[in-house]
């Protein structure tokens, strides 16, 4: 786990790393993730593998890189 500056304390855990090349400001990217909780042994609170769409695929979490939007 890697820690997140000035985030409170919370921690990151990249479990494959993508292949395309790095996203600039102004990038659309897509992302799966869960979110746990370490306090409550791992609880999973979120997770885009919970969202599904009409075929019953994953929604990705789709943002714009450095649109202030989304903040660590």
């Amino acid at each position: 786990f890697t820690e997140i500056p000035s985030s409170g304390g919370v921690k990151a855990l990249e479990l494959r790393e993508g292949s395309g090349e790095v996203p600039v400001d102004g990038d659309q990217v897509a992302i799966h993730y869960y979110g746990r909780l370490a306090a409550k042994q791992g609880w999973r609170f979120d997770s885009t593998y919970d969202h599904k769409d009409a075929t019953g695929d994953p929604i990705p979490f789709v943002f714009t890189i450095g649109s202030g939007k989304v903040r660590q």
